[in-house]
Formats: structure tokens, C-alpha cells, sequence
């Protein structure tokens, strides 16, 4: 749940009736994420959040942690991080850590690096990965059974279907459908908003019973008259984006 941090603070505040440094440090600790921020909260008396933090032998950091305390939960981090602010002005739990400690056990060894400049570590470039949508698609792909063969001979059979007037003014109406396919379709400018609508389930029967709606785009708007022709909703070379409802 992504929210501004002052209004996910104000929902984690009217949820669990914390203060608001305490729910702004359930909230860093869980990298805003509210959710998380609020399971951690609420699963304090669980004793779940379990973190040990030993005492290194060759360390001399001028935090003293003893080597048989145990932090149990992140009230307990929240309040020892609380009581050093006031002692030393200002102290922060690391968010690699803050991350690590989601439900898990972490083991914190600390050494002494204060008498050495810090060298900031350059970045690793990850390419990405994943699966992504062009901006201004309809909907992620759609799984039909329709094999290529039988789908061009739709889209064949759908564009004998319009009624073209070569002594008209023509236009061609690119559509992107919910599917991932795209079709260009001449169209004469008497044509109207519904006569694509036709022409899209002709050619993509399946579509036929799934409710969906015309969208223009930049600006992006529906194009709830289909009565319309398109001339009358200024649709000369446009492109129509197939959306389902």
C-alpha cells in the first residue's frame, strides 16, 4: 500500500491510536508500507520479530551493546532507539537491517570503521526482467485458442464485412484490442462509433459476449456516443483502444 508518508502516518495513527513517532518508525522500518507497518504492530505480542545482537569482541564503537541482549520486537528497537536520541542526539536502525528483520532473525555484527573515509560503493546496474505494459495498453494479454490460421481468416471476413464507399471520404482507424493485437480497418467518415465496435467483434469473436468499452487516447476518453459518426467525434486516422469493462 503506497501512500504519501504523512497520510500513511495519519491511517497507521487512527488505526492502532500510536503516536506518530512511533507509527513513523513501524512505517520506516517497513519502507512505507502500511500494511506491513501495521502486521508488525500488531504482531508485537506474538514475540515473532526476533533480533540478537552480539557483542563483537574486537570492536570498541561507541555504542555498548552487552552480549546477552536480546531485542525481541520492534517496540523494543523503537524504545532503545528513542532512549539514545535523547542520550546522543540522534541515532537510525539501518533500513538493510529494518528490511532483514521482516518476521526472521537477524545477527548484527559490528565493527569500528571511524577512524576510515567512507567510499561510497557504486551501484550494479540490473537490467530488467520482468514482464511490462506499453503505456496505453488496454489490458495485460488475453488467452484465446484461436490458432493464427483461424484468427487472419476472422480478421479476413471481418474486413469484407464494412460496407466501404470509395465515392467517400475514407479514413483508417487504427485498434488496439485487449488482446495485444492491433488492426487497421478503412472506414468511411458516414461510419460510425458502433460499425467499429462490430468490426472488432467480427474479428475477434470470442469478444463477442465480454462487455468492453472504445477509448481514444492522448487525451484518453470513452467514447460513450456510438452513435456518432466519425466525422462528428473527429476520428479521421485516429486510434481506438479496445478496453474490457
Amino acid at each position: 500500500m503506497a501512500l504519501p508518508e504523512q497520510e500513511a502516518i495519519r491511517e497507521f495513527v487512527t488505526v492502532t491510536g500510536a503516536e506518530e513517532e512511533r507509527a513513523r518508525f513501524y512505517l520506516e522500518s517497513a519502507d512505507w508500507d502500511l500494511e506491513l507497518a501495521l502486521g508488525s504492530f500488531f504482531e508485537e505480542g506474538g514475540d515473532d520479530d526476533v533480533i540478537t545482537l552480539p557483542q563483537p569482541e574486537s570492536s570498541t564503537s561507541s555504542r555498548t551493546v552487552p552480549s546477552d541482549v536480546r531485542v525481541t520486537s520492534f517496540r523494543d528497537l523503537w524504545n532503545e532507539e528513542k532512549d539514545d536520541d535523547e542520550e546522543e542526539g540522534q541515532s537510525e536502525i539501518p533500513l538493510e537491517l529494518r528490511r532483514l528483520a521482516r518476521g526472521g532473525q537477524v545477527n548484527l555484527d559490528m565493527e569500528d570503521h571511524r577512524d576510515q573515509d567512507f567510499v561510497k560503493s557504486k551501484a550494479t546496474f540490473k537490467a530488467f526482467g520482468g514482464e511490462g505494459q506499453k503505456l496505453g495498453s488496454a489490458t495485460p494479454q488475453l488467452v484465446t485458442t484461436t490458432t493464427p490460421a483461424q484468427q487472419a481468416e476472422n480478421e479476413a471476413k471481418a474486413s469484407s464485412s464494412v460496407n466501404l464507399s470509395e465515392s467517400e471520404q475514407t479514413t483508417s482507424i487504427q485498434i488496439r484490442l485487449a488482446d495485444g493485437g492491433r488492426l487497421v480497418q478503412k472506414f468511411n467518415l458516414t461510419h460510425r462509433i458502433q460499425d467499429i465496435r462490430h468490426f472488432i467483434i467480427d474479428a475477434r469473436p470470442s469478444l463477442a459476449y465480454t462487455p468492453f468499452v472504445l477509448m481514444t487516447t492522448f487525451p484518453s476518453e470513452e467514447l460513450t456516443n456510438e452513435d456518432k459518426t466519425l466525422k462528428d467525434a473527429n476520428l479521421m486516422n485516429a486510434v481506438i483502444v479496445q478496453r474490457l469493462k
